[in-house]
């Protein structure tokens, strides 16, 4: 319990970047499922919140037929050296890496409309391309997902591309 929330207030000392991203993704799982997202996240002193949407294949315990399932997630991000960079974001710009976490649900729709809810937790990479404040970056995650009944869990593996925008902000002060 000390530690997220040691990691939080670290996060909100000194001069920081402002970041915003939105990017697409395919997705696969250790099955050869397949799908894609898309997210938009946006976030400060190395914590990021976002939004995605999604469309990808889901499977059931004893059933060999794929399934079609779409929906939206939350998601929290936390990105480890933003976290401890204190007023350099050079490194950010061109390798960034951290832990994510999410929640979401949907639906899929095997002979009729079934609600598909999950929670999850991994890992990502982003390495920018090229300089500026605007700039594409390459995105590389891994996650556990955790899904509801009757859906089988699964790990995702996801490659894409995001369009970074970065903005310098100034130190938090308590007349903020």
């Amino acid at each position: 319990m000390k530690t997220p929330l040691l990691l939080s207030l670290v996060g909100c000392l000194g001069p920081a970047e402002s970041i915003t991203k939105i990017g697409g993704h395919v997705l696969v799982d250790t099955r050869g499922q397949a799908g894609a997202d898309a997210t938009a996240i946006g976030g400060r002193h190395g914590l990021q919140f976002g939004a995605a949407v999604y469309g990808r294949q889901l499977t059931r315990e004893g059933d060999p037929n794929r399934y079609l399932g779409f929906g939206g997630d939350v998601l929290l991000r936390t990105s480890v050296i933003g976290l401890f960079s204190p007023d350099d974001h050079t490194l950010e710009h061109w390798f960034d890496f951290g832990a994510e976490a999410g929640a979401g649900g949907g639906a899929a729709y095997p002979t009729r409309f079934i609600a598909e809810g999950h929670g999850y937790a991994g890992a990502w990479v982003d390495i920018g391309l090229w300089t500026g404040d605007a700039y594409p970056a390459l995105e590389l995650a891994v996650r556990r997902e955790v899904e509801g009944s009757p859906w089988n869990d699964q790990t995702l593996f996801s490659i894409g591309v995001s369009w970074v925008h970065r903005t310098k902000v100034g130190a938090f002060t308590l007349r903020d």
